[in-house]
């Protein structure tokens, strides 16, 4: 029996700021090794020779340079995701970075007010139509999530130790920081409770 041959990659993992990403990555690399492609340039659209890779991770690249491929990533709850955000960049050096790290070091921007430069950034990588994508997990759901994903793709990941990045202690986050926080990122808020409601 002739059998078809198979088209790489299988898919692509967008991989969204401060969304569990990394450790699932590290998941992916352990699994796929050398067929596994970083992909940390946002450009052109179109890359040569993805066809000898199983799997690319896309790095903090918008989803539309992958629209042709099949696509998977890992959401979070926005509010605790810009938390997430803001205490990553108030533990690295105020004068390395981007704008943004910097912005938030050197004016000594509030979590609310960071909030305000970093905007539905989950619906900015991954774009706003959760049916383009053939998986979706959630980090607040971590174990379900992987469970569901080793189904789809019929396939064993190894377990391995959280990939910690952040290297400042969070710190309580008021009541007032979060209401400001959900105001820029109504648009997130939106994209995760429909998968949330989905998954």
């Amino acid at each position: 029996m002739r059998q078809e041959a198979m088209t790489y990659p299988k898919f692509v993992f967008v991989h969204l700021p401060k969304t569990g990403g990394s450790t699932f990555a590290k998941m992916l690399k352990r699994t796929y090794k050398h067929r596994m492609k970083i992909d940390t340039n946002p450009g052109p659209p179109k890359l040569p020779n993805y066809e000898q890779y199983h799997v690319i991770c896309g790095t903090h690249i918008p989803w539309h340079k992958y629209d042709h491929m099949p696509l998977i990533t890992f959401v979070r709850d926005p509010i605790e995701r810009v938390i997430s955000h803001y205490f990553f960049f108030k533990g690295h050096d105020p004068n390395t970075g981007g704008w943004r790290r910097r912005k938030v070091n050197q004016e000594n921007l509030t979590v609310g007010e960071f909030s305000a430069i970093v905007p539905n950034m989950m619906t900015y990588f991954a774009g706003s139509d959760p049916g383009r994508y053939e998986f979706i997990g959630v980090l607040e759901r971590w174990d379900e999530s992987v469970q569901k994903f080793q189904k789809l793709y019929g396939i064993n990941l190894p377990v391995v130790e959280k990939v910690k990045v952040n290297r400042r202690n969070k710190e309580p986050v008021s009541a007032e920081d979060r209401t400001k926080i959900a105001v820029y990122q109504q648009e997130d808020i939106k994209l995760y409770e429909r998968i949330i409601n989905e998954f």
